[in-house]
């Protein structure tokens, strides 16, 4: 697998994704990475820290950042040992790890296909521009993601008396609002979506 790798920043991307892009992040704590807490659930977290203990890099630090370029600089070692045709004590590692990440993505990328089908077929089985044909359960939950979209950006958001009146009132906020795939569940988290 490696050897389709021909940069450094190629594998470096692929390879230690969790420095520069938010895949795991907790939407909810992803703010608090400025004080000092790690937006990354607790399972990718550990995750994570077995795979750089196993390649020999840096830990992340307390925030989920990079502390240093350990891993900029294993992934050149390994480019380079590569381009001369040889293996490093870490080549067969990194296979691994690269092969568990691409059975991840097509995993998640599965998942979003998923939720599209299914918010497809919800929304033809409702009125979107009519929230009487929704359940209470589903008008709950879509008001708990506008609230939490609104708390994400303005640190306020309409009460739900009123969000409910407009509702009712106008029919294309109701369908801006309208219910999607996991919204007919009682244990909808609004914060994974």
């Amino acid at each position: 697998m490696i050897e389709k790798y021909i940069s450094a920043d190629q594998l470096h991307k692929d390879l230690f994704y969790e420095e520069s892009d938010s895949f795991y992040d907790s939407y909810a704590d992803a703010q608090d990475r400025t004080r000092g807490k790690n937006p990354m659930n607790l399972e990718y977290q550990e995750k994570v820290n077995a795979k750089r203990k196993a390649l020999e890099v840096s830990a992340l630090d307390s925030s989920g950042l990079k502390v240093d370029d350990s891993s900029w600089h294993r992934c050149v070692e390994e480019i380079d040992a590569l381009k001369k045709g040889e293996k490093t004590k870490y080549t067969d590692l990194i296979n691994d790890f690269l092969q568990e990440n691409k059975k991840e993505k097509g995993e998640f990328q599965n998942s979003i296909e998923d939720t599209i089908i299914k918010t497809i077929e919800l929304r033809n089985t409702l009125d979107v521009r009519d929230p009487s044909t929704w359940t209470k359960t589903m008008i709950n939950n879509s008001y708990a993601l506008m609230e939490a979209s609104d708390r994400w950006e303005l640190d306020r958001t309409m009460p739900f008396d009123e969000f409910k009146e407009k509702l009712f009132s106008d029919s294309d906020f109701a369908a801006a609002n309208a219910p999607r795939a996991g919204m007919e569940r009682e244990d909808y988290n609004p914060w994974k979506t």
